[in-house]
């Protein structure tokens, strides 16, 4: 080994560490990969539009579709070779992405339909598409317009390769089986629908069976006058991650609800229990500095207050 080492030529500066550490200046195997390796830009919609749910050969093509890598005949001839361009959905256009899903007659049919489902939305390019993917919903509905968009776009591929290797172009079967195929991937999660209207149409159209929360029962919480003599101490913290950054404060009120005194104060990196226990010391030595002795401490944190009642556990 000596001989792979004795041309290395060692300098008299100072090592200067390159490695890339997390925010709290640790080193990871997540920091040193990205050392070595550049993640590169984002595309913002690589990772939602993939789903277990969905068969992995049906996402592709639309994985195609926003990377423009389909063998459309315009893509075709991008790579040199010389062949006629037709559209052969509607044979009055040449042959490309944007008019083969977006304005083509024919897909123009089925972005119909689902207008009818999802009348709000309209289908014209790709961005049109991540919108009404990333909309708000609940997952269930979320996952059925995954779903619709990329068996239409699949289904219109399919469209065009039965038209130009077998003659055959129906609209209106393919309609069927893309709210076929809805139907049988709706049924299989198992996710609850919200309380709306909207949910239990969508359902109701694809013959999705519909699984609802759970109906809590309504807890009323309303704020209460301490007694007399008596001052009430309400608290609340948050913090940033886990561990990270956190803050807390508290207001103090008499007993008739009027204003004594309030504090807020920043911790360090901490986790969000050793913040809850901060913000109750913090409290009371608040109380202690305004020469209060009778005091309620109120705080939405029940495993805080456990600990600091408990006879056995030391906070």
């Amino acid at each position: 080994m000596h001989h792979l080492f004795s041309h290395i030529m060692v300098g008299a500066e100072q090592d200067i560490p390159n490695w890339i550490l997390d925010e709290f200046g640790r080193l990871t195997l997540k920091s040193a990969r990205a050392f070595f390796f550049d993640p590169g830009v984002s595309c913002g919609w690589d990772k939602f539009i993939w789903s277990s749910y969905i068969l992995p050969s049906k996402t592709l093509v639309l994985w195609k579709v926003f990377h423009g890598r389909l063998p459309t005949d315009q893509h075709i001839q991008n790579k040199g070779l010389h062949i006629y361009s037709m559209c052969t959905l509607c044979e009055k256009h040449e042959e490309f992405i944007q008019h083969l899903f977006f304005e083509c007659s024919n897909a123009l049919r089925i972005w119909s339909w689902v207008r009818n489902i999802f009348p709000t939305y309209h289908f014209s390019n790709k961005d049109d598409f991540l919108s009404f993917i990333k909309s708000d919903g609940s997952l269930l509905v979320k996952l059925i317009k995954l779903v619709v968009i990329t068996f239409s776009i699949w289904m219109i591929w399919r469209m065009r390769n039965y038209a130009r290797f077998q003659d055959k172009t129906e609209v209106s079967r393919a309609i069927l089986v893309i709210k076929d195929l809805t139907c049988l991937v709706g049924n299989s999660y198992k996710a609850s629908m919200k309380n709306d209207m909207f949910d239990f149409n969508v359902l109701k159209f694809f013959v999705i069976n519909t699984h609802t929360g759970k109906v809590l029962r309504p807890l009323p919480v309303r704020w209460e006058f301490p007694s007399s003599s008596w001052v009430k101490i309400n608290i609340d913290g948050a913090a940033r991650g886990y561990p990270s950054l956190a803050t807390c404060g508290g207001i103090f009120r008499g007993s008739m609800g009027e204003f004594i005194g309030a504090f807020s104060t920043f911790f360090e990196v901490q986790t969000t229990l050793v913040a809850d226990f901060y913000r109750v010391i913090h409290a009371m030595e608040e109380a202690q500095k305004m020469g209060l002795t009778n005091v309620y401490l109120e705080c939405d944190s029940a495993l805080t207050c456990v600990a600091f009642t408990a006879r056995t556990n030391v906070p």
